[in-house]
């Protein structure tokens, strides 16, 4: 009551958003809630007001919900209402819910069902918990026979595997039968030693009770700290091709690189890979699930001239949507138009606002000057009459530079301007769903063409616009809204739609951290596995029922991402890479990486001794250098390399400049020399070399 009181639109539609989440997981893992509260009233007062709501929005809507529909389905499959196939196959997830499980294991009564799932132990490990979960058992435990059942027998498995651990526990209670086929990857590498461990549940100094030795070239796992998300693209390329030199036997359709957030890494791994066929480093590769919205210019140009209220029309938001090519094709406008245009703005000195009325509706002063109109009568008058910078025509001053062809061009310019605004007052007023459907379709006809490349974002926005009025006739939901409700909920939708291409092609596939996506793979590579990012934390909203009363079973986005790195981990068959931002960019501070690396460097330790004798984390994770260039990266001796041959050049230049100077200071100047006067040519050398370093690094 607190929240929605005085609360707006945007808001409201939060929180209907969480409530509709909430509800869809009560309805998967809490199905025994949901026919509990359409019998009778809950005792709990906090699930009281959700079951009102529940009961509310049950009487309203006629579509049934699931737990009625698989009622009604088992129902009709009892008298024989219709034939079912004589076997169903489910494979490709980690996990499923309760409500799943029950139905799938009351369909087997009637067909054969196989679940297929990869399950990274062959022993028993439906007990075996966490430290954290182990401490909480043994304080409750009466006897030391009671808490001896829990074993911590592999930290790895036990930390990162409470998904898959649930899921078998879930699939062994219903009575499943279950079929192991499982294959020993032995010891013969780092990475292949720590997936037999996981296999067998064993700890790591399990048996001899020693370490066991590794060579110090072994690369089969991998952890680099790079100062950003570009140099974590530059340094997988150089290692990719490192993997091909040393490993014929891969190709690139043999390596998966997958990140937290596609979105923030796409644009630096597309700087990176995107290469000339020609190029002797070109690698193929395809960048799946990425959404629409990053780099759609279509969606961008659309939501901005949605938004244009509320950015007071400026003339850099004005500009922005007249540059998406889809808008000035529609309007006929070239790109050289668009710089005349972009003149014309400049010197008619258009800042905001549509006119002196507009500033006033927005409760700012009634001021004419540097208004949209303002500098458009300009343009006009100009065409008509020559100012020459000085004459005045009933106060207004006319620009010079319209004239001959450029006459077309102003012509083509005013039919954009004139159609832009006369949506402003349009967009103003409050509308139902179904009347803001028509007029954004009709906004949508206006400013945008239909071509075959922009063919995706168009459809992605008429999918979103004409949704509105199925919303409206679903949710019963007649009141009127403004503008800024609709935008968030094109933003929200548009957000949501991925690309379903791009995986597996061929090449390299850069792909999102997602269930279901660590498939075997000879090098599997993981990139942006930062301390702030991975694991994502989970922070259901205060009214959460399921957050309340755990349940084994229950889904959280935190373990669920434990779990991918767990699959990660088995899955790579040959090479394990890992990079994360590990140095700041400002003073070169060290950043840990995400507590599910430093989790596995810790078993390493405990597993491992290196030939060499050196320790893990100083064998295993590589501090790259800031830039490219350095020239480590291109010394023998040194444990870095390149393969960039322009990089190589810089750096080579940067050594010459060195060895043919002396240094700008090279000695602490003494405390009765402080104000030593500096030579006027150790100055300019010392502007020179940072003009080449500034060079280079902007390069």
């Amino acid at each position: 009551k607190n929240y929605l009181e005085g609360a707006s639109l945007v808001k409201q539609y939060q929180l209907c958003g969480k409530l509709a989440e909430i509800f869809n997981n009560y309805l998967d893992f809490r199905p025994f809630w949901i026919e509990k509260w359409e019998k009778q009233e809950p005792e709990d007062q906090d699930a009281k007001w959700q079951a009102d709501l529940w009961k509310h929005l049950a009487g309203r809507i006629p579509e049934k919900h699931k737990i009625q529909l698989a009622k009604e389905f088992f129902k009709k499959l009892e008298e024989k209402s219709f034939v079912l196939p004589e076997r169903i196959s489910v494979f490709g997830i980690s996990s499923l819910s309760p409500f799943y499980i029950d139905f799938l294991d009351k369909l087997s009564r009637f067909i054969e069902i196989n679940i297929f799932f990869i399950n990274p132990c062959k022993e028993y490990w439906s007990d075996v918990v966490s430290k954290s979960e182990r401490k909480k058992i043994l304080s409750k435990a009466k006897t030391d026979d009671e808490a001896s059942l829990y074993l911590e027998e592999n930290s790895l498995l036990s930390s990162m595997g409470v998904v898959g651990r649930d899921f078998i526990f879930q699939l062994q209670d219903i009575g499943a039968d279950e079929y192991g086929i499982y294959h020993d990857p032995g010891t013969a590498t780092m990475l292949r030693a720590i997936q037999s461990d996981i296999l067998f549940l064993r700890s790591p100094l399990s048996g001899s009770g020693k370490k066991h030795k590794v060579n110090s070239r072994d690369n089969s796992i991998q952890i680099h700290s790079c100062h950003g998300p570009m140099r974590e693209a530059e340094i997988l390329f150089d290692n990719i091709l490192e993997i091909f030199e040393s490993d014929p036997e891969i190709n690139p359709g043999d390596i998966l690189v997958m990140t937290p957030d596609i979105h923030i890494y796409a644009p630096y791994i597309q700087a990176v890979f995107d290469l000339p066929k020609d190029d002797p480093r070109y690698i193929p590769f395809s960048i799946a699930d990425r959404g629409l919205r990053p780099g759609a210019g279509i969606i961008d140009a659309y939501l901005e001239i949605l938004s244009l209220e509320q950015n007071r029309y400026t003339a850099l938001s004005v500009i922005s949507v007249l540059e998406t090519p889809c808008v000035s094709k529609k309007f006929n406008i070239s790109p050289s138009d668009l710089d005349i245009i972009k003149t014309w703005i400049k010197g008619t000195r258009i800042c905001w606002g549509i006119d002196e009325k507009h500033k006033d509706e927005m409760g700012l002063p009634q001021t004419y000057e540097n208004t949209w109109q303002a500098g458009i009568e300009r343009l006009v008058l100009g065409y008509a009459l020559p100012g020459e910078g000085e004459k005045l025509f009933q106060g207004i001053l006319p620009y010079d530079d319209v004239e001959g062809s450029r006459a077309e061009i102003l012509g083509k310019f005013l039919d954009f301007v004139s159609a832009l605004f006369s949506y402003a007052k349009k967009l103003k007023k409050q509308r139902r769903l179904s009347e803001w459907k028509d007029l954004l379709i009709e906004i949508l006809s206006v400013f945008f063409t239909d071509e075959e490349d922009s063919e995706r974002e168009i459809y992605a926005v008429k999918d979103a616009v004409l949704n509105l009025g199925t919303i409206e006739k679903l949710t019963e939901f007649d009141k009127k809204t403004d503008i800024s409700l609709i935008c968030f909920y094109l933003e929200d939708s548009i957000e949501k739609i991925r690309g379903g291409f791009g995986f597996i092609t061929g090449g390299v596939t850069f792909c999102a951290m997602l269930p279901m996506r660590s498939i075997p793979v000879k090098a599997l590579c993981m990139i942006g596995i930062n301390q702030d990012n991975f694991p994502r934390a989970h922070r259901p909203p205060g009214f959460d029922l399921m957050a309340k009363n755990p349940k084994k079973g229950d889904r959280t986005v935190r373990d669920d991402d434990k779990y991918l790195f767990l699959e990660a981990i088995i899955s790579a068959r040959k090479y394990l890479y890992m990079s994360y931002v590990g140095q700041s960019v400002q003073d070169k501070s060290q950043i840990p990486p995400s507590i599910l690396v430093s989790e596995l460097l810790d078993y390493i330790d405990e597993r491992f001794k290196f030939e060499n004798g050196e320790n893990s984390r100083k064998n295993l994770v590589k501090i790259h250098k800031l830039q490219a260039f350095n020239p480590l990266y291109f010394e023998k001796s040194s444990g870095f390399f390149s393969y960039s041959e322009e990089n190589k050049k810089s750096a080579l230049a940067l050594i010459s400049d060195k060895k043919t100077r002396a240094p700008f200071v090279s000695q602490q100047i003494p405390p009765d020399q402080e104000d030593k006067i500096i030579s006027i040519d150790d100055l300019c050398r010392f502007f020179k070399t940072i003009t080449v370093i500034y060079f280079y690094t902007s390069r």
